[in-house]
């Protein structure tokens, strides 16, 4: 047991954070490893799809930026609802309706061909956005919650941020070594069948979330207190006000924004595609 709590950064954890953190270091990489899958051909699998065939992804793109946008509007529109809605509900159901949500989008996505309207492939992106909107911050609401209640000690929070950075450690680990065996599946059986694996991991991620992932009574007590929706909006306004009121804060927030912007157009729409011509050649 003390090598655990060593291993997570958090050697004066009693049995309710350990409870915790066992829980994340299982559905965290799970979820990185399930949703990571496919991420070497997900955007050629659909540019292929709109370009005419196996190879004409280029004729593609175009389209395929269109649904990343798409997916990305529906992301950052709904991003802020569904946190204030887990907050109100409790996150497991959150993290349950994103399971069934990606698990939609992946076992549409197995079907996808190139007699497949366009408006389907923006069902899947919309499905998508969706998605991740909800799972956007939802695992580590739940874990922040309740380890503020298991742990009233730590209040200077630097146990806390020892297991985030371990757990940030692992699931990237898993994201990247997931890339191999979800390639050499696509490649063997076939692309949509990886797809569909995706989508039972999905379901069973989604099971597992509603399953385990639970609130500490003292978080639920403190459920009834939370802010209505318009004490939401109204903290939001005072959020935004407080972002254009101080620079340091502004530009801190602003060159975050750009670079999550960068690296999602550029892990969509430039890295992989790049890199499948580099292969092609």
């Amino acid at each position: 047991m003390s090598r655990m709590k060593s291993f997570l950064g958090l050697p004066d954890a009693n049995d309710k954070v350990l409870h915790l953190a066992k829980i994340m270091t299982v559905l965290g990489p799970l979820s990185n490893f399930t949703f990571v899958l496919s991420t070497t051909f997900y955007v050629i699998f659909v540019a292929e799809a709109l370009g005419g065939g196996p190879g004409m992804y280029l004729q593609g793109m175009g389209l395929v930026g269109t649904l990343v946008v798409v997916q990305m509007v529906i992301q950052i529109a709904l991003d802020y609802p569904t946190g204030a809605i887990g907050d109100w509900i409790g996150q497991r159901w959150i993290i349950t309706s994103a399971g069934i949500c990606y698990a939609l989008s992946f076992i549409m996505l197995s079907t996808v061909t190139t007699a497949t309207p366009f408006y389907y492939l923006v069902v899947i992106y919309v499905l998508s956005g969706l998605a991740q909107s909800q799972q956007s911050g939802a695992f580590g609401a739940w874990f922040d919650n309740n380890y503020r209640v298991a742990m009233p000690g730590d209040r200077d929070r630097k146990q806390y941020g020892v297991f985030l950075g371990r757990m940030g450690m692992m699931m990237q680990i898993v994201a990247t070594a997931s890339l191999i065996p979800g390639s050499i599946l696509a490649v063997i059986i076939s692309r949509a069948w990886v797809f569909q694996l995706q989508a039972v991991l999905a379901i069973v991620l989604a099971i597992m979330s509603f399953v385990i992932v639970r609130d500490f009574p003292e978080v639920e007590a403190q459920r009834e207190k939370r802010p209505n929706m318009s004490e939401y909006f109204g903290i939001l306004k005072g959020g935004v006000s407080f972002l254009f009121k101080y620079p340091f804060v502004r530009y801190i927030i602003i060159g975050s924004m750009v670079a999550t912007s960068s690296i999602m157009v550029w892990g969509n729409l430039i890295l992989f595609p790049m890199y499948y011509m580099y292969v092609m050649s």
